[in-house]
């Protein structure tokens, strides 16, 4: 049996013990009680953020995921264990901190931050001490080099340069 088809059956389990609702045919949605549960169980190390409307974060949290507009400078400071920081909009967003805070750090997403001098800043000053980096969106960023620490990051496995238009 493929992998595919073996998903697809555990798929169908879950649909039939109603972990997943069947949303008009072709798309679902996790049942209410399933999500208040992940939600429960997920509180302290995930946090999604939207339209400005930003809470404290815990320092245990792990991935945050944000429009761009309600992340506050003075708490993703204290997010020390951040492993993944994600932008779910198309919004230019400036990071409002220093990325190097964050040693753990897997996913980072730069898209969209317009600001060339402070994104190369923090790209030279910061992304070397991000051992563990494994994706980097720099996505339409106005960049024109990358830098040379980019080399010591044995972990990358994902560079993104969708229209860097700057980019030599």
């Amino acid at each position: 049996m493929e992998l595919e088809d073996t998903g697809y059956e555990i798929f169908k389990e879950l649909v039939m013990k109603s972990f997943f609702q069947d949303d008009y045919g072709a798309t679902f949605r996790m049942h209410d009680l399933i999500h208040d549960l992940a939600h429960s169980v997920m509180e302290n190390e995930y946090c999604v953020v939207h339209d400005g409307k930003s809470k404290d974060f815990s320092p245990r949290i792990r991935h945050v995921s944000s429009n761009g507009l309600g992340i506050l400078a003075a708490s993703l400071p204290k997010a020390q264990m951040l492993r993944t920081n994600v932008m779910l909009e198309q919004v230019t967003f400036q990071f409002p901190c220093d990325v190097g805070l964050f040693k753990c750090l897997r996913a980072l997403d730069f898209m969209r931050q317009r600001d060339k001098q402070k994104v190369e800043k923090q790209l030279l000053t910061s992304l070397g001490n991000l051992q563990h980096l494994r994706c980097l969106d720099l996505s339409f960023t106005s960049i024109e080099m990358l830098p040379e620490s980019l080399t010591s990051l044995c972990y990358l496995q994902t560079l993104i340069l969708r229209e860097c238009t700057e980019l030599c």
